[in-house]
This record gives C-alpha cells, structure tokens and sequence, in this order.
C-alpha cells in the first residue's frame, strides 16, 4: 500500500490464502482492466487446480531441507 502512495498510478490487489500469510499482492497500472481480469483468471485456475498449494508445499520442504523455520 505504501508503494502505491509513491506511485499513485498504481493499484493493489490482494487475494487470501488457505495457508499463514499476510495475502498475495499484485500491483498493476490503474486502469488496465483486461490485465487485471487475466491475472485475476490465473490466480483463480491455480487455486481451483491445486498447483498453488503444490507450490506452498514444495517451498516449504526446500526451506526445510536447508533448515529453514516454517511456519
């Protein structure tokens, strides 16, 4: 949010997580609906399919195979 206060021609988007997390923010231009909308259809599709918690899984075992705190 506070980046958006620097570039004002920006916007955030955030979605939430089944996992601990503060949420994923991706910022685009103002006013780049059709960008948005894909992202938005990306992040849906990646979601639904299960590839986003796959993703979350396998980071969390490379952290912890470099002993790495999780949580």
């Amino acid at each position: 949010e506070q980046y958006c206060v620097n570039y004002p021609e920006l916007a955030v988007s955030e979605w939430k997580f089944d996992y601990q997390s503060q949420g994923t923010r991706v910022l685009v231009p103002k006013g780049e609906d059709e960008l948005l909308e894909a992202i938005n259809e990306i992040i849906a599709e990646v979601n639904e399919s299960g590839i986003y918690q796959q993703w979350v899984d396998e980071g969390i075992e490379l952290a912890t195979s470099l002993g790495l705190e999780t949580n």
